[in-house]
């Protein structure tokens, strides 16, 4: 019988001591795009939050042009590193399908190369689309499931038990923002390198 897959707890546990010196150019890619698109889409990110926010390094960077950010995370190794790039910054354990924040509590909410581990990311979309108040904004960069370089990497991960949940297609996030209740929805289709087919997807919640 096959092993099971590690779980994603345990894979960011054992990557966490060197993930900013192994993913650096992905991570400075991915999160530049991010902040990219939120920057086009109001023109104060005010108070902010990153789900999934690894080792700060978006978090960093909106901190950095006043944000008042929130980092949170389901991994307490990936917190601890990003404590020790950000002292004050808030951060908070927990999951992206069941935020624990009220309603309206952000003006924006952003998250990046995250919610491919969830097995429902829509749900996860929901929840960023409860927290964002009246004319907020979500903006989602992800895996996009229907590039054909992203299609093999799924099947390299999943032939060798890596920890896997369900990636989307850029048209698919989409649809999520828009089944969320955003409006004026936009995604961008990109590429890193020679592997990495991404997507960049954002929505307004009307109000």
């Amino acid at each position: 019988m096959a092993a099971p897959p590690e779980s994603p707890d345990a894979e960011y546990a054992a990557l966490a001591e060197n993930y900013d010196r192994d993913w650096a150019e992905y991570n400075r890619a991915t999160a530049d795009r991010t902040l990219r698109v939120l920057r086009n889409r109001t023109s104060q990110p005010g108070r902010t939050l990153d789900v999934g926010c690894g080792t700060g390094v978006m978090l960093q960077d909106l901190a950095e042009h006043g944000a008042n950010a929130v980092g949170l995370d389901r991994s307490a190794e990936m917190l601890a590193a990003a404590r020790n790039r950000l002292r004050r910054t808030p951060l908070v354990r927990s999951d992206a399908a069941a935020l624990p924040f009220p309603d309206e509590t952000f003006d924006a909410a952003v998250t990046n190369s995250a919610l491919h581990y969830a097995d429902d990311p829509a749900a996860c979309v929901r929840e960023l689309a409860r927290v964002v108040r009246p004319g907020g904004v979500v903006v989602w960069t992800d895996w996009d499931g229907g590039a054909l370089t992203t299609r093999g990497v799924l099947l390299w991960l999943r032939i060798t038990r890596r920890p896997l949940g369900r990636t989307l297609t850029a048209s698919a996030m989409a649809e999520a923002l828009g089944d969320a209740g955003l409006n004026d929805v936009r995604v961008e289709r990109w590429r890193h390198g020679l592997l990495w087919g991404l997507a960049t997807a954002s929505g307004r919640k009307p109000g």
